[in-house]
C-alpha cells in the first residue's frame, strides 16, 4: 500500500498549474465592449499567479488594438486573439507547479483551437484520461498539460467530463464553432468560483474583488446575507456578502448557449454511494487505503511541499502517509501564540511528536502581539468576502513562512471531521434527535419541560429549548458546525431598520433546500445528514475557502487529501454507527489510525486551531481600533442596534467580538484599497 518514492512519480506527472482565472462574456442583446478590464482584473489576483498572465481576445472586443499595447508593456505575457460570434475576454493568472513550457500557458486552446480554457487546480488523474483520450485518437500538443486533457475531454464527453476528472478545479471553458459555454467548480468547492451578470455581460472570477474593480458592478452588501454571517460565520452560495455577486456552488455547473445563460445544476452531491455491508475492521482497512491513494495522488509536484501540523490525528496520519510516499523528509509546520498571552496553551508537544515519528523537517512558528496586528490587514483583505474564524491568520503565518522557506504545495488535514463524526458535540445532537424523534407527538412538550429539569444540563437549556422549537416547527436541529448564534439571538442585536428590511427571513433557508435534497436522497440516519450539510455548506464555505485565500494569498497551494471525492464517497457509505461508538468521536478512523501513528495522539483531547481572541482583542490599543471601526461601519450600514454595540466591548467574549469587527474591518479594508478601482 506504502513506499513509492517522489522522484518516480514526479516524472509522469502532469502540469498543474494553480491561479487566478477571471474573463467576460457578452450574453444575447449585448454589442461589443472594451477589453482593458481584464488586465486590472488579473493584476488584483496577482498573488494567485505571480509566475506569468495569459489574455484571449475576441474580435468582437471594441478596442482591438489593446491586445498590442499589453504586449509593449508586458513582453512576457502570453496573448491571443480569436474571431468569435460574441465578445469574449479571457485572463490568467500563473502559479507554476509542474511544467514551464510556453505551451502549457492559459487561455489554452486544443489543436484545433476549436475549444479554449482558463482553469484554475489539479487534474490529478490526467495521466489516465490523457491515455484513455489517446486511445480515441485525441491529439495532444503539450507534454503532460492537465489542462488540454480537460479541453479534449470536453471535446470527447462534453459536460460529462466533469465526472471523469479527480482533483480540483473552477474552469470556463468556450466553444467557438457552437457559441457555447461550460462554466463548472469541483465536488468539493476546493477551488472558488464568482460571477455576476451585468449590462447584458457575464463576468466571473476566483476572487469577488476583481468583480467589484468594475464601476458597474455594484458593491452594495446583500442584508440577507449579512443575516446569514452572523449566524454562519461565512455565507453559503450561491449567494455571496455583496447584493448583485454571486458564487457557483460546489459540484455545480453553468452554460452559456448562444448568449442565454442557464441555471446551475448540480452533478454530485456526496450521496452517490450506497451503505455498504462490511465489518468494522474492514471499513478501517479501506479508510487507510483510500486514503493513502488520495494522498500519493496529491504529492503530485516538482516543486518543494510541505504540511500543515497540528499535532491531532487528522494532520499527523496525513503527515505520516504521506511521508510513506517519500524518500526524503517532508517539511511540516506548526503555530502557536507567544506564551507571554494569558489563558492560552499551544500544541507542541503533540507535533513534535507527530513529526519525530514520520521523520518530518519540523517548524514551529510563534506569533507575538505584534505579528497578529500586523497580519491582521493583510489577511482582511485576502480573505476576499469575511470568513470569521480567527484559524485564518495562523494559516496565512504558515503559508508566509512556507513560501520563504521555497515550499509552494502546502496540504492540510481539512475535512476528516465532518466525514467521521470528529466532532464531540455532534453526539449531544445525535442523541437529541434519536431520543425526541422516538418520542409520540402529543407527548413532546412534556418531554421537554422534564428534560429541561435534569441538573446535567442545566448550563445548556438555552440550546435544548433552542433545538426543541426547531424540532416542534418541523425543522432539522442540526444547522452545522459553523453556527454560532441562532435566530433569536440574532433579532436582539440587529437594528430594526435592519431587520424590517429582512421581510422575515430566517437563515434556515439556507438549511431547509439542503435538508430536503437530503431527504429527497433516502437517506435516513442523521448523522449523514450532518455530514451531507458540512460536505455542502460548511467545508466549502468555511474550511476550504479559508485555506484556499489564505495560502493563494502567499502564493501557495493548499490540498486537501481527505477531500478527494473517492475518499469522501468511501466514507459516506459508512454505518454511522461505526463512526461514533459509544459517544467516541470518529471511532472508525481512530482505528484505522492507531495502526500508523502514536495512539497518545490518537486518543488526546480534540483542540483544533486555538487563537485567543479575547486576550488579544481586549487590550487598551486594539480595543479602541476594533470600537472605531465596528462603530465606522455601522454608521454607514446600520445592522447592529446601538445597545448592542455598546455591551459587545464590555463582555469580554473575543469569539462575539470577532464575528462583528471581522465584518466591520474587512469592508473598510475593501472600500479603502478598492477606492482607484
Amino acid at each position: 500500500m506504502y513506499g513509492s518514492k517522489r522522484d518516480e512519480f514526479v516524472a509522469c506527472f502532469g502540469a498543474l498549474i494553480m491561479c487566478g482565472i477571471a474573463g467576460l462574456i457578452s450574453l444575447s442583446g449585448a454589442g461589443s465592449s472594451p477589453g482593458a478590464g481584464i488586465v486590472r482584473m488579473c493584476d488584483l489576483m496577482h498573488h494567485r499567479g505571480p509566475d506569468g498572465e495569459g489574455y484571449l481576445f475576441s474580435d468582437k472586443v471594441s478596442d482591438r488594438d489593446f491586445s498590442s499595447h499589453i504586449q509593449m508593456q508586458r513582453p512576457s505575457a502570453y496573448i491571443n486573439e480569436i474571431e468569435a460570434d460574441r465578445f469574449l475576454v479571457l485572463g490568467h493568472r500563473r502559479l507554476s507547479i509542474i511544467d514551464l513550457a510556453l505551451e502549457a500557458s492559459q487561455p489554452m486552446a486544443d489543436v484545433t483551437g476549436r475549444y479554449w480554457l482558463v482553469f484554475n487546480g489539479e487534474i490529478y488523474n490526467h495521466r489516465e484520461l490523457r491515455a484513455e483520450l489517446e486511445s480515441k485518437g485525441y491529439v495532444f500538443q503539450t507534454d503532460h498539460s492537465d489542462s488540454e486533457v480537460i479541453l479534449n475531454g470536453f471535446s470527447a464527453w462534453g459536460r460529462g467530463v466533469l465526472k471523469k476528472l479527480r482533483g480540483m478545479f473552477a474552469f470556463f471553458i468556450y466553444d467557438v464553432k457552437k457559441d457555447y459555454a461550460l462554466i463548472a467548480r469541483d465536488r468539493l468547492g476546493i477551488k472558488p468560483l464568482f460571477f455576476t451578470v451585468n449590462n447584458s455581460t457575464l463576468r466571473f472570477s476566483s476572487e469577488v474583488k476583481p468583480l467589484l474593480s468594475d464601476k458597474s458592478v455594484s458593491r452594495d452588501l446583500c442584508k440577507k446575507s449579512i443575516y446569514d454571517y452572523l449566524s454562519f460565520r461565512a455565507v453559503a452560495a450561491p449567494k455571496t456578502i455583496f447584493k448583485d455577486v454571486s458564487q457557483l456552488p460546489a459540484a455545480h455547473f453553468m452554460e452559456v448557449n448562444k448568449g442565454v445563460l442557464g441555471k446551475m445544476e448540480r452533478y454530485w452531491s456526496g450521496l452517490e454511494s450506497d451503505i455498504a455491508d462490511k465489518s468494522e475492521g474492514q471499513f478501517a482497512e479501506e479508510v487507510l487505503s483510500s486514503l493513502s491513494e488520495a494522498s500519493k495522488c496529491h504529492l503530485e509536484s516538482d516543486v518543494d511541499y510541505g504540511v500543515f501540523l497540528s499535532g491531532g490525528v487528522d494532520s499527523s496520519t496525513c503527515l505520516e502517509i504521506l511521508s510513506r510516499h517519500v524518500s526524503s523528509p517532508i517539511k511540516a509546520y506548526s503555530i502557536g501564540f507567544d506564551s507571554s498571552i494569558a489563558g492560552y496553551s499551544d500544541e507542541f508537544e503533540y507535533s513534535r511528536m507527530a513529526a519525530k515519528h514520520s521523520g518530518a523537517d519540523y517548524t514551529e512558528l510563534l506569533l507575538s502581539r505584534e505579528e497578529f496586528n500586523n497580519t491582521l490587514d493583510e489577511m482582511l483583505w485576502f480573505q476576499d468576502t469575511p470568513i470569521a474564524d480567527p484559524a485564518n491568520i495562523p494559516i496565512y503565518s504558515i503559508a508566509k513562512r512556507a513560501r520563504a522557506d521555497g515550499v509552494k504545495v502546502l496540504i492540510g488535514g481539512e475535512g476528516c471531521d465532518e466525514l467521521m463524526g470528529g466532532y464531540s458535540s455532534w453526539s449531544f445532537f445525535l442523541k437529541f434527535h434519536s431520543s425526541f424523534e422516538k418520542t409520540p407527538s402529543f407527548l413532546k412538550s412534556r418531554f421537554a419541560k422534564l428534560a429541561h429539569s435534569f441538573y446535567f444540563i442545566r448550563n445548556k437549556r438555552k440550546i435544548y429549548r433552542n433545538w426543541y422549537d426547531r424540532n416542534i416547527g418541523g425543522q432539522t436541529v442540526f444547522w452545522g458546525t459553523a453556527e454560532y448564534r441562532d435566530e433569536s439571538w440574532k433579532q436582539g442585536v440587529v437594528s430594526e431598520d435592519f431587520l424590517g428590511e429582512l421581510e422575515g427571513y430566517t437563515s434556515y433557508e439556507v438549511i431547509d433546500g439542503y435538508y430536503q435534497e437530503f431527504l429527497r436522497s433516502g437517506r435516513s440516519e442523521y448523522l449523514d445528514w450532518m455530514s451531507f450539510l458540512e460536505i455542502n455548506y460548511g467545508l466549502p464555505e468555511m474550511l476550504l475557502a479559508r485555506v484556499d485565500r489564505m495560502t493563494m494569498a502567499a502564493s501557495v497551494e493548499g490540498r486537501v487529501p481527505f477531500m478527494d471525492h473517492k475518499f469522501v464517497e468511501l466514507c459516506m457509505s459508512v454505518p454511522a454507527a461505526y463512526k461514533i461508538r459509544g459517544g467516541e468521536a470518529k471511532s472508525l478512523f481512530k482505528k484505522a489510525a492507531r495502526k500508523v501513528i502514536p495512539q497518545e495522539i490518537v486518543y488526546r483531547p480534540k483542540q483544533g486551531f486555538p487563537v485567543p481572541l479575547s486576550e488579544l482583542l481586549f487590550t487598551g490599543a486594539h480595543l479602541d481600533l476594533a470600537k472605531n471601526k465596528i462603530y465606522e461601519f455601522n454608521g454607514t450600514q446600520n445592522i447592529f442596534n446601538d445597545q448592542y454595540l455598546d455591551g459587545l466591548f464590555c463582555r469580554g467574549d473575543g469569539k462575539e467580538l470577532w464575528i462583528v469587527y471581522n465584518l466591520a474591518s474587512w469592508y473598510l479594508s475593501l472600500e479603502e484599497n478598492l477606492v482607484s478601482c
